[in-house]
């Protein structure tokens, strides 16, 4: 499996892959009654609508955000 492409943030980069055995993963082997012996294969591509419904004039909740560097506090009060 050479030069497969992976996207990732809006970069696509080619990758080399190899397969591994399930077996080679510890934590596959210590729950064994949660992974089949045999994977049917990947899922197929299925095109997801989701959205989130709004009421006319709604706004955030206040709330006091967590502890955080000023430059973290910043960038919130600027999004908000």
């Amino acid at each position: 499996y050479r030069n497969l492409p992976l996207q990732f943030d809006d970069k696509i980069r080619a990758i080399n892959a190899f397969p591994l055995d399930m077996c080679e993963f510890d934590i596959i082997l210590e729950f064994p009654d949660v992974f089949p012996d045999e994977l049917p294969g990947i899922p197929p591509v299925r095109e997801v609508e989701f959205n989130i419904e709004l009421l006319p004039g709604a706004e955030p909740i206040s709330k006091a955000p967590y502890r955080m560097a000023p430059v973290e506090l910043k960038e919130l009060k600027d999004q908000l």
